[in-house]
């Protein structure tokens, strides 16, 4: 029983954070790309599972690079353990050690002026923090075990819970930084794929005793009718076609009702 909570405390925290991250990247997408096309996400309805499945087709490329970062991080670390075992490699891998220990400063600050000159401008800084604090982490950890190597006693206090929580929350606000920013990209990328390929959409007449008079760009404004009040059984005042989801037209219906196949 012991062996299986064990097991468990270890998977669970790493699951429970990737659940996470879908819903929220399918959330922040969802959300961004509704505002690029003049919606409120609170009309879609879209529960906790539609966030997340809408999150799988965008996080393919994102989730296989992060496995072959983590699988190669994996190798590195048994090469390194293997090159330690030689004591002449020694001093070399401690001033590795010593540069990476400043990786939480130097990667933001060298990440700035690459934001700066690209276009991705929202993707670079909150990954460099991320893999900084990864880093300098890695470096405490490597010097931890060259000192154990060299019988070297450990004169500093022991990290406590604290320290790495801290620590876990830092590089779990940056991911969510991260992929909050990832999802705005593809959020606007999709709802310009929609925009451009209004063509081979369809086209939608709604029927209504009110115009739909907007002053949205892409919009007409429908014609100036006389207004009767509407009945339950009145014929409908106005015809508003959408025009393929890009731009709205509304005109008199004359007395006429509404023909099949036309919503």
């Amino acid at each position: 029983m012991g062996e299986v909570l064990k097991t468990a405390a270890e998977f669970l925290p790493p699951v429970t954070a990737a659940t996470a991250l879908l819903y929220y990247f399918g959330w922040a997408r969802s959300e961004v790309q509704a505002k690029a096309l003049g919606v409120d996400t609170s009309v879609l309805d879209m529960t906790a599972l539609d966030y997340m499945l809408r999150s799988v087709s965008s996080l393919y490329l994102p989730l296989g690079v992060v496995a072959a970062v983590v699988l190669g991080g994996m190798h590195t670390h048994r090469w390194i353990v293997a090159v330690m075992s030689k004591e002449r490699q020694r001093p070399r891998l401690r001033a590795c050690a010593r540069l990476l220990s400043l990786s939480w400063l130097v990667l933001p600050l060298a990440a700035l002026p690459v934001e700066w000159a690209t276009r991705l401008t929202e993707l670079v800084v909150p990954l460099a923090i991320a893999v900084g604090v990864v880093l300098t982490m890695y470096a405490v950890r490597l010097r931890a075990l060259l000192d154990a190597r060299d019988g070297v006693t450990q004169t500093a206090a022991p990290r406590s819970t604290l320290h790495t929580a801290v620590v876990g929350v830092l590089v779990v606000l940056a991911l969510f930084w991260e992929v909050s920013e990832y999802a705005g990209v593809v959020g606007r990328g999709l709802a310009a794929d929609v925009i451009g390929n209004l063509h081979g959409r369809l086209s939608v007449t709604v029927y209504s005793a009110k115009t739909c008079r907007s002053t949205r760009r892409g919009y007409r404004s429908p014609p100036s009718v006389a207004k009767t009040p509407p009945t339950p059984s009145a014929t409908p005042a106005f015809a508003c076609s959408n025009g393929r989801a890009a731009s709205t037209s509304c005109c008199p219906t004359a007395g006429r009702r509404p023909t099949a196949g036309s919503s």
